[in-house]
């Protein structure tokens, strides 16, 4: 992910399941907002999912948004698991393909749109991750998703929130 410029990258996308529903990363100011990029051919994403849906469960009814949105296929037509995934052509087949990702996750699955403009914004990484704390602050960027590092971090921003914001 070279061409990632460091901060806040604000977007507004759709959801896979219900495309009149709406995700406004700024809206969401005042909320842990961690979220991932994932699509069908990304057999790393696609694990993390189950262990993302814990994470869910765990912070129900806490400030904090966990999501994935679905972008660039990464292996399209390869294997025979994904023999039935080329690189979407519209924004309808691209959609059907986040649809088919969300019944893999209790997840919010957010649509990039054709152009992976939101994937471009926060640097290519095909299974990257970012968690921003309650005020848009950047406070971490992984390579890979990993939902250890998630909880972890997570856990650190609530208690340090919880505690006043200590220096």
């Amino acid at each position: 992910g070279g061409n990632f410029k460091h901060g806040f990258h604000d977007f507004e996308l759709r959801t896979a399941l219900d495309s009149s529903v709406r995700y406004d990363l700024g809206e969401h100011r005042g909320r842990i907002r961690a979220f991932m990029f994932s699509s069908i051919t990304n057999p790393p994403a696609r694990f993390q999912l189950p262990l993302w849906d814990r994470l869910q469960e765990k912070y129900a009814g806490k400030d904090v948004d966990l999501f994935t949105i679905y972008g660039k296929e990464l292996h399209p037509k390869d294997k025979p698991n994904f023999k039935d995934y080329p690189a979407p052509k519209s924004e309808y087949e691209k959609r059907r393909y986040a649809r088919d990702l969300a019944a893999m996750t209790k997840l919010p699955v957010l649509v990039d749109g054709l152009d992976d403009a939101v994937l471009d914004a926060y640097g290519r990484v095909p299974n990257g991750v970012y968690v921003l704390d309650k005020d848009d602050n950047l406070v971490f960027r992984g390579t890979w998703a990993d939902s250890r590092k998630i909880e972890h971090i997570i856990d650190t921003l609530l208690k340090w929130y919880a505690d006043g914001k200590p220096k």
